[in-house]
């Protein structure tokens, strides 16, 4: 068994092909101690992939609990030792085992003890050993756990039919892979996303080897509907694997901000509708022939019958509207936006409507006004939560995706930054998630500093930020703009007494003749990852 100080140093250890694997014998030794220990601990079996397995009747178990209700050892600990548990389980991999003293999510007051053996020789399986944990069943991780799986993989047949799917994906939907393989993809698709979703999968079968990405809101086992985000890869003419591969995103927060969005709107349009409006009839000449009381306090303004309508309101967009109206018979809708003396901007939502006489001509028109100075107010603020993140500043992640959509797909030269920042965890963990904040605010403002004419700048979540710009038009350009961005990022933060510094990886790639923004980004993102570990590389053997 390693001694807790052997352990901690092998996991500071980041390539656990430098560490030396035990031989079998004393590996076997170890698991034959820990089977004997009193009280028995909680016993679990997992897979290569860390996920936990049924457990081999061939391992000798006595009076040992197995772990149920959850799908690995991270959803047993804490949040903040789940790096942690990654690092021991790697550990083990490589050395045959680990351990590691961790705090159960469900009572983070317990300091436990978590094993894990190698013991696939004889089993086939990997045994994981928790000594002192409470009780472990169904539902009982910890609330915020933010381990519930937002990403899965699913393959298709040509006719959609769905031929597998990874556990995550059952996961996400709650359907077994029995509820789930054999059925056609659309079954679980609510129904007024079907047209969307057969035009696409139309689209994708014309197109050989393409993605098409679709948003479609999936049925979830236990009832309702989950939205997500589907990326299907045509490879029916890969021989080797021959199917449509669909890669699964949830989106439904991002979703359900936008749904907030259309509620608001339609909720402010019903209200608006119930409550008293201003009215005001006009004549074929646009004078007023009646108001009634409220329209005066609507407007601000005397509306005195015989005067005209836009004489009092001065306003060129009136003019215009009641021209219209009047002259061609037009449906009219227009915001009217005006300074009052304390500073303040009441707006005010004018409405007109034609009315006609018995030989078909126009007699005047009607004119609603409603004073929707509140309406507008929330209508920006709820459009400005969907298009800006909340913390930075920055456009979210959807806007600055959609963004740059539109400008790949008008064709100009478009180089996109992936930016990364290195060792942000750890700001978290030694100094709390009020200094990572700060520190993620001051990035944002340094990159939106930074930002040339016609450029953007976006959080795409967590410490990843990217940017687009259509200034650079080579190489030598980029990388120099990937270098300011990097120093600007790295400006230090004083913050509560500390001195706060990001360091950044970057990673650029430019659209000569990509016009697909996921692509553009993809391509970024790999160039930021070979960047971040080259530097870890380099500072290893350094």
């Amino acid at each position: 068994m390693l001694a807790p100080g052997e352990q901690e140093r092998l996991r500071s250890v980041k390539q656990p092909m430098e560490m030396r694997r035990l031989d079998q014998p004393t590996i076997d030794t170890v698991l034959t101690s820990l089977l004997a220990q009193e009280p028995p601990a909680l016993v679990t079996a997992i897979g290569e992939n860390g996920l936990f397995v049924p457990m081999p009747t061939s391992v000798p178990l006595r009076g040992h609990v197995v772990i149920e209700g959850v799908s690995s050892a991270l959803e047993l600990v804490v949040p903040g030792e789940m790096a942690d548990v990654i690092d021991c389980w790697e550990v083990a991999r490589t050395v045959g085992v680990a351990r590691i003293r961790v705090h159960p999510a469900t009572d983070p007051r317990l300091e436990t003890v978590m094993h894990f053996v190698d013991v696939t020789p004889a089993y086939g399986v990997y045994l994981g050993f928790v000594f002192g944990f409470p009780d472990v069943v169904p539902g009982q991780t910890q609330p915020d756990n933010p381990l519930r799986p937002r990403y899965g993989i699913m393959e298709k047949s040509d006719l959609s039919m769905i031929l597998s799917c990874d556990e995550s994906m059952q996961r996400m939907l709650g359907w077994d892979a029995d509820g789930l393989v054999g059925r056609r993809s659309l079954d679980f698709i609510h129904p007024e996303d079907h047209q969307r979703a057969i035009a696409n999968w139309i689209d994708l079968l014309n197109n050989p080897g393409a993605a098409r990405r679709v948003r479609l809101r999936h049925q979830r086992a236990e009832g309702g509907w989950l939205w997500l985000e589907v990326t299907n890869h045509n490879l029916l003419e890969d021989p080797a694997r021959h199917c449509v591969l669909a890669e699964l995103v949830d989106i439904s927060e991002e979703m359900a901000a936008t749904e907030a969005l259309r509620a608001g709107e339609e909720l402010l349009r019903t209200l608006t509708e119930a409550l008293p409006v201003g009215v005001v009839r006009l004549g074929p000449d646009g004078h007023i022939v009646y108001r009634n009381d409220r329209a005066e306090s609507v407007m601000g303004c005397h509306l005195r019958a015989g005067e005209a309508f836009v004489t009092p309101v001065s306003n060129p967009r009136l003019v215009d509207a009641v021209n219209a109206t009047l002259g061609q018979g037009c449906a009219e809708d227009l915001e009217l936006a005006d300074s009052l003396r304390d500073g303040a901007v009441r707006r005010t939502h004018v409405s007109l409507r034609a009315l006609g006489g018995g030989d078909g001509g126009i007699t005047g028109a009607i004119a609603c006004l409603s004073d929707v100075t509140d309406a507008a107010e929330l209508r920006d603020e709820l459009a400005h939560l969907v298009t800006y993140d909340s913390l930075t500043g920055c456009l979210s992640r959807r806007a600055v995706l959609e963004q740059l959509g539109t400008l790949t797909a008008a064709g100009a030269p478009v180089t996109v930054l992936f930016v990364d920042l290195d060792g942000f965890k750890e700001v978290n963990d030694r100094h709390g998630h009020a200094a990572g904040d700060a520190l993620l605010r001051h990035v944002g403002a340094c990159l939106q500093a930074g930002l040339t004419p016609g450029g953007i700048v976006g959080r795409l979540g967590g410490d990843e930020f990217l940017i687009a710009t259509t200034r650079p038009d080579n190489d030598s350009e980029v990388a120099a703009i990937a270098d300011a961005t990097a120093k600007s990022v790295g400006q230090p933060l004083l913050f509560a007494g500390l001195h706060l510094t990001a360091r950044a990886s970057i990673g650029a790639a430019r659209s000569t003749g990509v016009t697909d923004a996921d692509i553009l980004v993809a391509a970024a993102d790999a160039v930021m990852y070979r960047t971040k570990t080259e530097r870890r590389a380099t500072s290893r053997n350094s």
